[in-house]
């Protein structure tokens, strides 16, 4: 079975946003590059992971930064099952 894949995404252009942080996912991609890829451009950074892996370097930088991230997107709302 596939593991299937997730995205983590920050937001660059808010007012919430902290270079610290946005240095802080990329130096953790940096070392993990085999288990992410991720997309940048001058509004986001976003990272495709494993849900496991996505989770470690969340509560790495929550850890390190508070909670919510500097940045971060609000969790997506489950859908209702019917």
């Amino acid at each position: 079975m596939a593991n299937v894949k997730h995205t983590k995404t920050f937001k660059k252009y808010t007012d919430e946003s902290k270079a610290e942080v946005i240095n802080a996912v990329r130096a953790w991609i940096g070392e993990r590059e085999d288990k992410f890829s991720f997309y940048e451009d001058a509004s986001i950074i976003k990272i495709t992971g494993v849900q496991t892996d996505i989770d470690e370097m969340v509560v790495d930088l929550r850890g390190r930064f508070g909670t919510p991230l500097p940045g971060e997107d609000p969790p997506k709302e489950k859908k209702a099952k019917k």
